[in-house]
Formats: structure tokens, sequence, C-alpha cells
């Protein structure tokens, strides 16, 4: 009899139709692109075993709808309304970072201040009570990375 404690759930029961690389191509994929994204959907399809503390978006939605809850425990709960903007901001965060990172071309950097300041802007109208528009990025993408006084500086190189 197989071991079933160790048996990932959605390697049996698959509801959905795995993506072929004709299907990636005809996405517009790269040819050589192909297998890197085919190696992360499968990657992201499988639900591991453990304890979470993640929250549930439409993926995971679709992977737990998969999983049988009469041979697996599955435990949700709903988002507190104390613990809501860190766990939204730190799940916008890696979302927005993930597709900042999908930007390419040689414009890529000014892409993504454009679209960092379109996400802004989308905050300054949802909440027009809160000043969040000294937080527009200038287009050059400076970062500051030190403030010191040139007189009582224990630096004798600064600026250099």
């Amino acid at each position: 009899m197989p071991d079933h404690r160790r048996t990932d759930p959605l390697k049996r029961a698959k509801p959905f139709r795995w993506l072929t690389s004709d299907d990636l191509l005809a996405l517009g994929w790269a040819e050589a692109d192909v297998p890197v994204v085919k190696d992360y959907l499968n990657h992201m399809m499988r639900l591991e075993l453990g304890l979470y503390e993640q929250l549930i978006n439409k993926l995971l939605s679709n992977k737990l709808q998969s999983v049988e809850e009469d041979r697996f425990f599955i435990k949700t709960t709903v988002l507190d309304k104390e613990e809501a903007s860190r766990y939204l901001s730190l799940y916008l965060s890696e979302t927005i970072q993930f597709a900042l990172n999908e930007i390419k071309g040689d414009d890529r950097q000014l892409k993504q201040i454009e679209l960092t300041n379109k996400i802004i802007q989308l905050l300054i109208s949802e909440l027009p009570n809160v000043e969040l528009s000294s937080n527009i990025l200038e287009d050059e993408g400076k970062i500051l990375q030190a403030v010191f006084s040139k007189l009582e500086s224990p630096y004798a190189d600064l600026g250099k």
C-alpha cells in the first residue's frame, strides 16, 4: 500500500491541462525560454506539504481545489484586520518586484520607474486624504547613499 503522507496530492490530481512547449510558443515565448518557463510553471503548480502563512491568490486557490480534503488537512483563516496591511504590503511588494523584473529593453529602468509612479498615482487617487505625491520618483532613478558635513567629517576623501 502506498504511503500517501509522502505523496504530493497535485501529482495525482491534475484538473487543469499542463502547458506544452507548443502552447508556450503560441503564446509568444521565445524557443530558448520555453524550458525555463515550463520548469517554472510546473514548480508553481505543485503544492508542497507543510505549514503556511500565505495569502491565497488565484493560483493557490486552484491548487487547493485539487487537493483531496478527505486525505489532506487544509486549514485557512480569515485575514486579521490588524495584520492586513502587513500581509498585503508584503504580497504587493513581491508581486511588483516580479513584474518590474519582467520589463525588458534598453529603457528598462525608465519603464520600471514609470510603472512604479503609476502605482503610486493609483494610491494617490484611491486615498485622496493621504499625502503621497511626494513619493513620486524622479526619472533619473538616483539612490541617496549618504549625507555628511564636509566640515566635521572624519573621512578625508568625501565625494571621491
